[in-house]
């Protein structure tokens, strides 16, 4: 069975969200997350390392992932759209990072 983009459209839209407020585009949101996470947690028992050497490999991890598996598969044309992830799994992991004013990522002060 095939579906026409206009019915694959309409089933969508037509369709109730699970939970008040959620949208396809927070799904995309969660999907990216929990993607870099999951991928992330693998590290989890990395030797240990001095401070600043551990938030330089989970940084340059995170931005590996995010670049070969977040981007492509959202279709972000523009890297700065998907470097919102980086900023929010290195808030998760208490980690700053400043993406203001460099062509990269580096770590410092938020």
């Amino acid at each position: 069975m095939q579906f026409k983009g206009p019915e694959l459209y309409n089933a969508w839209t037509g369709a109730l969200p699970p939970i008040n407020g959620w949208s396809p585009h927070q799904g995309r949101h969660w999907w990216a997350c929990s993607v870099l996470w999951r991928e992330l947690k693998k590290h989890q028992h990395t030797p240990h390392l001095s401070n600043e050497t551990t938030a330089a490999l989970l940084e340059n991890t995170a931005l590996s992932i995010i670049r070969l598996q977040v981007q492509p598969q959202l279709g972000h044309a523009n890297e700065a759209t998907t470097m919102v992830y980086l900023r929010w799994v290195m808030d998760m992991l208490a980690v700053p990072v400043s993406l203001e004013d460099d062509d990269e990522p580096s770590i410092g002060t938020k």
